[in-house]
């Protein structure tokens, strides 16, 4: 980690910036709607930035035609969000469901040593949303 200052209404303020910081997304475009901006603060700063997607995101279809072309329309989307975001590197798990199990936690804990990031962000375990409870239950138990 290393300090910069920053200068905000004529006041200048340490920030810490973490080497690496590894966000659980738990449907593609999570990482972009919940922490996008912060994501492309700290890479401006340095840091290296890893995204992990845990569903597939075919819930996601309004009419039951689009059910088929879903995942591969989520699957672009998450590709340019990851561009746009300069993320150095990620992985998309594609679960259709992702359950607080020890199947789950093994798998982020490996992620987890794998990269070796200084800072992990997920979703709140009390967020309404399913998925996005799940997930940050896992991630808590995998950290």
């Amino acid at each position: 980690m290393k300090v910069i200052k920053i200068k905000t209404n004529g006041i200048e303020l340490p920030v810490v910036v973490p080497d690496s910081i590894l966000i659980f997304a738990p449907h593609p475009d999570d990482e972009l709607l919940s922490a996008g901006g912060t994501l492309l603060k700290y890479k401006d700063w340095g840091s290296k930035i890893y995204v992990v997607v845990c569903t597939s995101g075919i819930g996601g279809y309004s009419k039951a035609e689009y059910y088929e072309d879903i995942r591969d329309i989520r699957k672009r989307e998450l590709e340019q969000s990851i561009e746009l975001l300069g993320v150095d590197e990620w992985i998309n798990l594609e679960f259709d469901e992702i359950e607080p199990t020890r199947k789950y936690v093994k798998i982020f804990t490996e992620i987890i040593r794998d990269f070796r990031p200084t800072i992990i962000l997920a979703p709140h375990p009390l967020d309404a949303h399913r998925a996005h409870r799940n997930t940050a239950l896992v991630a808590r138990e995998a950290v």
